[in-house]
């Protein structure tokens, strides 16, 4: 259902009560009468509105052409706000000035609220639900809050910014009832609170993706595989880096890229000025969880992710790596460590060295016994954390923190 609110922001809604609002950051577009939003968020979003039928989700609008993005889930109900279709600072302020009056209504109108973390939106529903006393709830992926001796240069507003929204995050965590994890890491860097906690994984694995082969690493060449949002703090740049010593070691690598952003021209200019169009792949944006993606996850012989993000929880491309049984070198960063057990379920190098990630790619590629080992225990793992498994875990951080919420309650 697409429920639009138009220029003048008024909702076109009917006055009975809302039950279950979720307020998210992930822009949406619409093609025809479909909502897209990107996959990755339709896979998260998909578990609420099994468990809560009818659950309304408010998306900013101005989902580029570019996102990959899929069809909304239909169990859920699209409220999508114009105005976001802009990357300028002072027109976005400004919508976001318009928008408060929607949100505040919404929260007064819903029963339960819940915020998709880190969301400007969020923030903006989460103040308004302590002003009303509104229960809610955050479904975390990730935190303002820099883990301890990690800077990260920003320029003046944005350092103002987050001054404030570091200020709104301590009290959304005072007050909401339940938070919702994707790895200990963020319950360890959110600010202090006596919420209940729950680690659970955002996973968009389904047992039937659960892929099992032993044919890693037997042909030639050696085919590489990164799936990620390209940006500078995912650390492409230094696997091209590596695929380029290990080629000068007469090594046959082929690199494949998935995915799209900012930092993508970049990379591919890199790439040429090495000479090395001819070993590297830009696949661009592919919707996650189709049988595309998978193919190359399953076909890869390593997968690699190079990031040095202080952000990273349990990254998805990781947990489907291991659904497909491709091997798994990362760097040890955020909460990888934490998650990722170091030569059991990953070879962890260090952030931003290309030598280690060669070093751990020849490991992998020449140790048959290490690549059984990583491979077995990986499967074991990911048998955890598919979207059946993470069901049960959401209902029961519910019925413990949020009585009420789920229907048959």
């Amino acid at each position: 259902m697409f429920l639009n609110p138009g220029n003048d922001l008024t909702i076109d809604l009917d006055d009975s009560p809302l039950h279950h609002v979720c307020f998210t950051q992930a822009r949406a577009s619409q093609r025809g009468s479909q909502i897209l939003v990107p996959s990755h968020w339709n896979g998260n979003l998909r578990a609420y509105g099994e468990l809560i039928p009818g659950t309304v989700v408010a998306l900013p609008g101005g989902g580029s052409s570019a996102d990959v993005a899929v069809p909304l889930d239909p169990s859920l109900e699209a409220l999508v706000l114009p105005g976001f279709e802009t990357n300028n600072v002072i027109k976005r302020g400004v919508s976001y000035a318009r928008i408060r009056p929607v949100i505040r209504q919404l929260v007064q109108r819903a029963r339960f609220v819940q915020i998709q973390h880190v969301s400007s939106f969020g923030f903006l529903a989460g103040l308004f639900a302590i002003a009303l006393n509104k229960p809610f709830y955050l479904d975390m992926g990730g935190t303002l809050r820099d883990p301890p001796g990690v800077k990260v240069p920003r320029s003046l507003p944005s350092r103002l910014a987050r001054i404030w929204y570091r200020r709104a995050e301590a009290r959304l965590a005072r007050h909401a009832r339940l938070l919702i994890a994707t790895s200990a890491h963020l319950h360890e860097t959110f600010p202090p609170t006596s919420a209940g906690k729950a680690v659970i994984t955002h996973s968009m694995v389904e047992k039937k993706c659960i892929h099992r082969r032993d044919n890693a690493c037997a042909g030639d060449p050696i085919k590489l595989f990164v799936a990620t949002r390209m940006i500078h703090s995912k650390g492409i740049q230094h696997l091209i880096q590596a695929v380029k010593q290990l080629l000068a070691e007469s090594y046959n690598v082929q690199l494949q890229v998935a995915g799209v952003g900012d930092y993508l021209d970049t990379l591919k200019r890199l790439t040429t000025e090495s000479g090395m169009d001819s070993h590297i792949e830009f696949l661009g944006g592919i919707p996650g969880g189709g049988e595309q993606l998978w193919a190359y996850y399953r076909s890869a012989d390593i997968a690699v992710l190079p990031s040095m993000g202080h952000y990273e929880g349990t990254p998805r491309m990781i947990i489907e790596a291991w659904a497909a049984g491709a091997p798994v070198v990362s760097t040890r960063v955020g909460g990888i460590p934490i998650s990722v057990k170091h030569g059991e379920e990953a070879l962890l190098v260090t952030p931003g060295s290309a030598p280690e990630l060669v070093q751990a790619i020849k490991e992998v590629y020449k140790n048959s016994e290490l690549r059984t080992r990583l491979v077995s225990n990986a499967y074991q793992r990911v048998e955890t954390m598919t979207y059946e498994g993470r069901l049960p875990l959401i209902r029961q951080a519910f019925r413990e923190y949020l009585p009420g919420l789920l229907p048959e309650d």
